[in-house]
């Protein structure tokens, strides 16, 4: 893969990443790294029989769909975990420290 070629993909690459997660609210760098990196390899792999432009912007929009998809299930999980963790806010445990509270 020639030079150009590769400095098209970083530079594209980086810039998807970044506006991908931080609409998202992410910002840490190393996310945007380690998301990035894996994004190029993929697209570095799906091009080198087909290095057209059309076949790279192709696969960057595949790749960033599925970068969408993987931030957003991971954001789901985070916010079903974080209503469970509500959830069993109304545990025994916090009743029985209110009465406790209450006692005293």
């Amino acid at each position: 893969m020639d030079r150009d070629l590769q400095q098209l993909i970083e530079v594209n690459v980086k810039g998807r990443v970044f506006v991908t997660c931080s609409s998202r609210g992410i910002t840490d760098l190393s996310i945007f790294q380690y998301y990035g990196d894996v994004i190029r390899q993929a697209i570095e792999a799906g091009i080198s029989g087909d290095p057209s432009s059309l076949a790279f912007n192709r696969l960057l929009d595949e790749q960033i769909a599925w970068l969408e998809a993987e931030l957003d299930r991971e954001s789901d999980a985070r916010e079903e975990q974080a209503n469970q963790v509500v959830k069993d806010g109304d545990s025994p445990q916090t009743e029985r420290e209110e009465r406790e509270w209450l006692r005293s």
